[in-house]
C-alpha cells in the first residue's frame, strides 16, 4: 500500500484531520498535504516515526517494509 493511503486510513482510523496530525507529530501541515497527495512518495525514518507514534502503527508499515 502506498504511504499516503497508508496515512490518510490511519489518520481517519484515528479520528485525527490533517492540521491535527502535523500538531501532534510536530509536522508541517504542508508536508502532511505532500504526503497525503502523494507529492512526497516516502519519508525519512525519523518523519514515519514521529507519524507512527500518532497513528499508532510502525514505522515499518509506513514505510512499506
Amino acid at each position: 500500500m502506498r504511504l499516503a493511503s497508508m496515512v490518510i486510513r490511519a489518520r481517519k482510523k484515528a479520528g485525527l484531520n490533517p492540521h491535527q496530525l502535523a500538531d501532534a507529530s510536530c509536522l508541517n501541515s504542508a508536508t502532511i498535504y505532500n504526503i497525503e497527495s502523494g507529492r512526497q512518495p516516502s519519508v525519512t525514518r525519523a518523519t514515519a516515526m514521529k507519524l507512527a507514534a500518532v497513528l499508532d502503527v510502525t514505522a515499518a508499515e509506513l514505510m512499506g517494509v
